[in-house]
């Protein structure tokens, strides 16, 4: 079979480009043992995986779509992952996460404070694009600071209290895998204000259960994101994205997808 591989533009991987790099040549390597053709040419491929999110790359594989090729991750699921649209998914499916709001103007903030301000579309490709407040005029700043730079929509999500895990799944597989986000790389260095973890106790099944339901509201086939464990176990989904690194778990995770893209 031929497949195509489509790396992710160094632009949506600040500090992260040779590690996402490295997850996709490894699940090509896999594929190639395996006896398939793996290219870099989608136009004669028969299915593709994919760590894009341009527009002229995604526009591209939206045309393979049409074709009937299958890509994975889909672009239609790419696409939810912009953090307004899984906001909304995510609060109209009821999954986890800290009480949220979407705007794009200046908002009445009915939240507890500290608040996340986030770019809403698109993803974080620089620091400011995810503003710890700790009070109203920071809150105003940061949301202000963000419409003047031609951000179409913010979302604010109230700070969630508890230990920060990152979380990684290849759906449809037994492939789930966590660690504690203070004991890994950060891009941007915003796990330190949620501090060392406790070590709070949580039910993994749980939360490999919810991750794979909220990967399957998005569309998503291979997933990666980050969640917060409070003290009594229970946890909310703070953000989510399509095909993480898997630096941890490079080699397993390699495998599982080449065989979820064998199997598709």
């Amino acid at each position: 079979m031929n497949i195509a591989c489509i790396y992710r533009e160094s632009r949506f991987s600040p500090n992260m480009a040779d590690a996402d790099a490295a997850i996709l040549d490894a699940v090509a390597q896999r594929l190639a043992a395996q006896g398939h053709v793996v290219t870099h040419d989608v136009d004669h491929a028969q299915m593709v995986f994919t760590m894009a999110r341009s527009v002229e790359k995604l526009s591209h594989l939206r045309q393979a779509e049409g074709r009937g090729v299958r890509v994975i991750n889909s672009t239609q699921a790419i696409d939810n992952c912009n953090r307004t649209r899984f906001t909304n998914l995510f609060i109209q499916h009821h999954i986890p996460m800290p009480p949220s709001i979407v705007c794009t103007a200046m908002p009445t903030i009915d939240l507890n404070y500290p608040l996340w301000i986030k770019k809403g579309e698109g993803y974080s490709e620089r620091p400011d694009d995810v503003v710890f407040a700790t009070d109203p005029d920071a809150a105003t700043q940061a949301i202000h600071q963000m419409l003047e730079r031609g951000v179409v929509s913010v979302v604010v999500n109230q700070h969630a209290v508890g230990d920060l895990v990152k979380f990684y799944g290849v759906r449809g597989t037994n492939f789930f895998r966590w660690y504690y986000a203070a004991d890994g790389h950060s891009k941007f260095g915003l796990e330190s204000v949620n501090g060392k973890q406790q070590g709070y106790e949580f039910d993994l099944e749980s939360m490999m259960h919810t991750c794979n339901h909220a990967a399957e509201v998005l569309g998503l086939d291979v997933y990666g994101g980050d969640c917060v464990i409070s003290s009594d176990g229970t946890f909310q989904i703070i953000d989510f994205n399509d095909w993480p690194s898997f630096s941890r778990f490079r080699d397993d995770a390699a495998e599982a997808i080449a065989n979820l893209v064998v199997k598709q």
